[in-house]
C-alpha cells in the first residue's frame, strides 16, 4: 500500500467514525488513529495557513479556535484577517485568497510592494477553554507567496490573578491587564493573554502557561506567549519573542498612567497600583507652519530600565495620529523623559529628544516640522561593465540610512528601475550616513555584493538640487568567487588556530575581513584569536562589531559570552565593565542550551560587580555540569574569598553547540 493510499484509507476511516463521534464524543475515536492522522503533514500551499493542534501528550485537539490578526510594523493595532476551528483530528485550514485579492490583486506579494510600507505581519493565535493560548508571528508575504504550516501544542492553562487599585487603595474597574514576553507586539483581542478588571478591581488572565522564573532560563521561558517565524532561517520553526524568562504585565486605563510590572511565577498573584498620568501634546507642521493631518507621531521613553523588586520602568513606545489641525496628544504617560518623531508618507522627521513629562501635568512639545528634504538620486552600477545594472525582474534595493544618533537608524527599501537608472531616496535633513545593503527579488536576496562603500555628509532642505550617488555592484560570478575565497580563508585560519599559530590566523583574517567586512564567522574567529593573544581591546572591537549587525548572526550567543568574559576578567582595568558583562552573559544563557562555560562566564561577570553570592551560585551550576573541572573548583574558592577572576588563567572557553 502506497503512502497516498494509506492516507486515503485513514481519512475514509475517520469519516465513518464521525457520525458515532458526534453522538458519543471524540473519545470514541481510537487514539492510535488520531495520532496517525495528526502525523500526516502537508507541504505549505500559497495563500493558505494550516497545521495541527495537539496537547502535551501529542493527542489532537478538536474545537480549538484559530484567528489570524494583521498588523503593520509601525502601529500596534491589529485587525481580524480570518479565523477557523480545528476539526476532529486537530487540523485547521485558513485560506487567504480573499485577503490577498483585496491587498495584492496579482495574487502574490512582489518586492516592489515593500517600497512604501512593509507587508503586514500576521499574528496567528490558537485558543481553547482550559488550555494556554499560543501565538506566533509570521510574514504575510511568506504566507501569501509560499503558504505556511504552523502546528500548535496547547498546554494546560494556568491563571494569574490580582487587584488593580489606586495609590490610596481604591479599586480600579475597567483596567486592561496584558501579559507579554519581551516586546509587546500588536495588541491582541480580549481573552488572549489579557483581561479587564471587574467592579472590585479584580482581574484573572486564565490562558497562561505555568512557569517559574527561578527555573533554568532556557526551560523556564514561557515560549507560548510569543514566537516569530523567520523565513530566512528555515531550520528554526520559530524564535522566541524577547530574551527573558519572565512575564511583563502592562496595565492600561484611560484615567491613569500606563503601568508595567513583572511577574515571576504562574500560577500566581500580582497586585497593581496605578499612578496619575502625564500628558504630552503638540503639533506636526510643514515648512510654512501649516498643519499636517494624519501624520503618525512616535513617542519613546529614552530612559533605561529602572528595576525595583517587581516593578520596572520599561521602554515606553506609543503612536498617535494628528487631526485636521496637525495636533496630537498622549494622555496616559508615566513620568519620564521621551523622544518624539513623526512619519509623513514614508519619510520620518525628527522631533525633540528631551521631553520631560510629570504626573498630573500637561507638557506641550515643540512643533515637529515635516519638510521636503533634498533628494538623493541613486544608481546601481555593474562593476565589471561600468554600466547601469540591467535587471530582468522587479526588485527593490535596501539601504541602511542613519541620521543623527544611533537611535535614528532605519532601513530604506526602494523599487529599482529595470534599467538600473536613478531612483530617489530622501533622508531627513542633517548629518547622515547611507550604506547599500542588498537587492531583493521574488526569490529573496540577490547574489550581488556591494563593493564596500558608504556615503556621508549633510542634507539640506530644498531648493538644493539632487545629490547623485552610484553604488558599484559585483556580478553574481564575482560574488560567488569572493564567497569561496572567504570560506577558504576561514578554513585556513581555523587550522592556524589549531596549530597555535595565532599571528598567522589574525593576518589571514585581516585580509578576509577587509574584502568582506560583514562576515560574522571571520569576525568571530579573529576576535577569538585576538583574545588568545591577549589583545583584549582589539577583541572587544571585533565582538562589538559582530553583535551590532542587524539581524544578529547565529554566532550571537558565542560572541556575547566571549565578550562578557573579557569585560569581566581582563587584566586591563580600563577595559573591564562588570555590569555590561552580566547583561551580555545572561543574554548568552538565554540564547543557547545550558553549558558550563556559559555559567562560568555569568559567575565571572557577577564577581566583577562584587556580587559574590551570585557568582558562587552560577559557578556551582557550572560544576554540576562539569564536576571534574579543577579550574571551576579554584574559581569557587576564589569567589568565596571575595576574589574576582582574571583572564590570565588558562581556561577552555569553547561554548559552541
Amino acid at each position: 500500500m502506497t503512502r497516498r493510499q494509506l492516507e486515503c484509507w485513514i481519512l475514509f476511516s475517520a469519516c465513518l467514525l464521525v457520525r458515532t463521534t458526534l453522538a458519543q464524543g471524540p473519545e470514541i475515536i481510537p487514539p492510535e488513529l488520531l495520532m496517525t492522522l495528526a502525523e500526516l503533514s502537508e507541504p505549505p500551499v500559497p495563500r493558505m495557513i494550516c497545521g495541527r493542534i495537539i496537547d502535551e501528550n501529542r493527542r489532537p485537539l478538536a474545537g480549538v479556535e484559530i484567528v489570524v490578526l494583521g498588523s503593520n510594523a509601525i502601529e500596534r493595532e491589529s485587525k481580524l484577517v480570518a479565523s477557523a476551528t480545528s476539526d476532529l483530528i486537530g487540523r485547521y485550514q485558513i485560506p487567504l485568497s480573499d485577503w490577498t485579492q483585496r491587498h495584492y490583486p496579482e495574487g502574490k506579494v512582489l518586492p516592489v510592494d515593500w517600497a512604501d510600507e512593509d507587508p503586514p505581519l500576521f499574528t496567528v493565535v490558537a485558543k481553547a477553554e482550559g488550555r494556554a493560548s499560543f501565538r506566533i508571528t509570521l510574514s504575510s508575504a511568506d504566507a501569501v507567496n509560499l503558504g505556511d504550516v504552523t502546528d500548535f501544542t496547547l498546554l494546560p492553562a494556568a491563571a494569574l490573578r490580582g487587584v488593580v487599585k489606586t495609590a490610596d487603595g481604591t479599586p480600579v474597574p475597567g483596567a486592561l491587564v496584558s501579559a507579554t514576553v519581551g516586546t509587546a507586539g500588536p495588541r491582541l483581542g480580549d481573552g488572549i493573554f489579557r483581561a479587564r478588571t471587574d467592579a472590585r478591581g479584580r482581574y484573572e488572565i486564565a490562558d497562561l502557561v505555568a512557569f517559574s522564573q527561578e527555573g533554568p532560563t532556557d526551560r523556564g521561558r514561557p515560549l507560548a506567549y510569543g514566537m516569530v517565524k523567520w523565513s530566512s532561517f528555515p531550520r528554526f520553526p520559530g524564535l522566541p519573542v524577547g530574551d527573558d524568562n519572565r512575564i511583563n504585565l502592562t496595565v492600561e486605563h484611560p484615567d491613569f498612567a500606563v503601568k508595567h510590572m513583572r511577574c515571576k511565577q504562574v500560577p500566581g498573584e500580582v497586585d497593581v497600583s496605578l499612578d496619575p498620568a502625564a500628558t504630552l501634546s503638540g503639533r506636526v507642521v510643514d515648512a510654512t507652519g501649516g498643519p499636517v493631518a494624519q501624520a503618525l507621531v512616535f513617542l519613546a521613553n529614552g530612559e533605561n530600565w529602572l528595576e525595583r523588586e517587581d516593578e520596572v520602568q520599561r521602554a515606553y513606545f506609543e503612536t498617535a495620529r494628528t487631526d485636521a489641525e496637525g495636533r496630537y496628544s498622549f494622555r496616559n504617560l508615566p513620568t519620564g523623559v521621551y523622544t518624539s518623531s513623526a512619519r509623513v508618507g514614508r519619510y520620518e522627521h525628527a522631533g525633540s529628544t528631551n521631553l520631560k513629562v510629570k504626573a498630573g501635568e500637561t507638557t506641550v512639545a515643540p512643533d515637529i516640522v515635516a519638510f521636503s528634504p533634498r533628494m538623493i538620486r541613486v544608481r546601481l552600477i555593474d562593476d565589471k561593465t561600468g554600466q547601469p545594472l540591467a535587471l530582468d525582474e522587479p526588485v527593490v534595493a535596501c539601504f541602511m540610512l542613519q541620521t543623527g544618533d544611533a537611535q535614528r537608524q532605519f532601513a530604506s527599501v526602494l523599487p529599482v528601475p529595470p534599467t538600473g537608472d536613478h531612483f530617489a531616496l530622501r533622508p531627513g535633513a542633517g548629518d547622515y550616513r547611507l550604506t547599500f545593503l542588498h537587492i531583493i527579488g521574488e526569490d529573496g536576496p540577490k547574489k550581488l555584493d556591494a563593493i564596500p562603500f558608504q556615503i556621508a555628509g549633510t542634507i539640506d532642505v530644498e531648493p538644493a538640487g539632487p545629490l547623485d550617488v552610484s553604488f558599484r555592484l559585483r556580478s553574481p560570478r564575482v560574488a560567488v568567487e569572493a564567497d569561496e575565497r572567504l570560506q577558504e580563508s576561514i578554513a585556513q585560519a581555523t587550522q592556524h588556530l589549531r596549530d597555535g599559530d595565532l599571528e598567522a590566523a589574525v593576518q589571514l583574517l585581516d585580509e578576509a575581513i577587509a574584502a568582506c567586512p560583514g562576515s560574522a564567522p571571520a569576525l568571530l574567529l579573529r576576535a577569538e584569536a585576538r583574545s588568545m593573544l591577549k589583545q583584549h581591546r582589539e577583541a572587544i572591537d571585533d565582538y562589538t562589531t559582530l553583535l551590532a549587525s542587524d539581524p544578529p548572526p547565529l554566532e550571537g550567543f558565542t560572541g556575547r559570552n566571549n565578550l562578557a568574559f573579557i569585560l569581566a576578567t581582563s587584566p586591563d582595568e580600563s577595559l573591564r565593565d562588570g555590569a555590561r558583562a552580566v547583561e551580555l552573559a545572561l543574554e548568552a544563557v538565554q540564547l543557547a542550551e545550558p553549558s558550563h562555560p556559559l555559567f562560568d562566564t555569568v559567575a565571572a561577570a557577577y564577581a566583577e560587580t562584587g556580587d559574590f553570592p551570585e557568582a558562587i551560585r552560577w559557578i556551582e551550576k557550572a560544576i554540576v555540569l562539569e564536576p571534574q573541572s579543577e579550574a571551576y573548583q579554584r574559581r569557587l574558592q576564589g569567589y568565596r574569598e571575595g576574589q574576582p577572576l582574571r583572564h590570565d588563567e588558562d581556561v577552555e572557553r569553547s561554548v559552541g553547540p
